[in-house]
């Protein structure tokens, strides 16, 4: 499984096509143009003789989330040592950012920037060095000049280790780095239809090169034969996958699985990746569904078809609370609802809930709200309560709060 790691490390990728790299291991690091410092204080420039880590990010990336542990286990191991920035680099809205990374707290323990709006970030960090995907992270060394480029769980940590001791060799990250390139490329050859003998063919000069850098796969050394192998299973994935999200009939669903099932590579866990796809079909239907039901409930719609998506929606046996979450909020809240189904609302909040054991201060927050709407203020108060207590952040708690005083508050003309 040496070549798996490719494809499992790259993350998510982000719009736009592969454009050969301007930005290279040794070039001056670009300067840092941020729009917003969420947390720490603000970095103005590099340092002479300081390291920095600058890691792309955003909060709707999976791989992302995963990455931000570790990154903050190294930002405590090279405490005085290494300056870690994390920049989210696909999206504008404020408010969204800084939510994210307050629930996060101490998880999150390093310095937190968003891009400017037009992407200056993005285009003069990862778009040059041709990085197509986040999270990647760049370490910019003492002389402020690029030292590595990579996934930030991909051997960050001995790279500092050694750019710190002053033992790193860029020029020889340098060649490592192309050759992952050439690979990536060719890989994305394969995924769009090349022909294996001619795949094959290069994947072997990689091999070739692979031995003169010492492995441009940290740990791992590149075969062509598994690195084919990789493309069938990843191209028949993909196929799956998208199978799944477009709602295909079961039967099409369960021999597409097969398909890979058969095709994935020894050692390779199928079937916990499988779970989640699985679980996004759900997701895929009952997202569909929604959007189906406020259409019907919105201006226009269909009081007939409303009550039997909404009869639908209460019989969902989803998996993850947030969806459901999301779904009774929008429910309670949106404008463009001129029915709003309450006990609706109230059930799918609950559901949340209850997924979460009762653990989550913003699905007890929108139960509270539900139970409220419904006039059932002693429950809402309880819920509201509850969110006070699970509340993380000094501002969730404020906000929660207030809105428990309202919950409070004697009704409007009461005396």
């Amino acid at each position: 499984m040496n070549c798996l790691r490719l494809l499992l490390i790259a993350g998510m990728t982000l719009a736009g096509s592969a454009r050969a790299a301007t930005l290279n291991i040794g070039d001056p690091a670009p300067s840092l143009q941020i729009a917003h410092w969420v947390k720490g204080s603000p970095v103005g420039g590099f340092e002479t003789g300081r390291v920095y880590v600058v890691e792309f990010w955003a909060t709707w990336c999976g791989p992302c989330k995963e990455s931000i542990p570790h990154l903050t286990e190294l930002a405590h191991q090279f405490q005085n040592k290494v300056t870690f920035i994390g920049v989210d680099v696909m999206e504008k809205d404020t408010n969204t950012v800084v939510k994210f990374v307050n629930r996060e707290g101490g998880k999150m323990d390093y310095h937190v920037a968003i891009d400017r709006p037009e992407g200056v970030m993005a285009d003069t960090w990862l778009k040059a060095a041709g990085q197509n995907g986040i999270p990647s992270a760049f370490v910019v060394d003492g002389a402020g000049r690029i030292a590595w480029i990579g996934h930030p769980m991909d051997s960050l940590d001995k790279t500092l280790d050694q750019v710190l001791a002053g033992t790193w060799d860029p020029g020889l990250a340098g060649k490592r780095l192309a050759a992952r390139q050439q690979a990536q490329a060719l890989f994305n050859e394969g995924m769009q239809g090349a022909d294996d003998a001619s795949i094959l063919e290069r994947a072997k000069k990689l091999e070739v090169l692979d031995r003169e850098v010492g492995g441009f796969i940290p740990g791992q050394t590149f075969d062509a034969a598994e690195f084919l192998q990789q493309i069938h299973f990843s191209s028949a994935m993909d196929t799956y996958q998208k199978a799944v999200m477009e709602g295909e009939d079961a039967a099409t669903l369960d021999q597409l699985e097969a398909k890979v099932r058969a095709q994935s590579p020894k050692g390779y866990d199928f079937e916990s990746i499988n779970k989640r796809v699985r679980l996004g079909l759900g997701a895929a239907k009952a997202q569909r569904l929604f959007e189906a039901y406020l259409a019907a409930v919105g201006a226009g719609g269909d009081p007939e078809k409303a009550a039997d998506l909404g009869r639908q929606l209460g019989e969902l046996k989803l998996k993850n609370p947030a969806q459901y979450d999301v779904f009774a909020r929008k429910l309670l809240t949106s404008p463009d609802i001129l029915r709003r189904d309450v006990p609706l609302a109230t059930q799918l909040a609950k559901s949340a809930v209850d997924l979460s054991d009762g653990n989550n201060a913003t699905f007890q927050d929108t139960y509270a709200l539900a139970l409220s709407t419904a006039g059932k203020i002693p429950e809402a108060i309880a819920a509201e309560k509850r969110a006070v207590e699970l509340a993380k952040t000094d501002d969730d708690k404020a906000h929660f709060q207030a809105t428990l005083q309202d919950f409070q508050a004697p009704p409007s003309g009461a005396k």
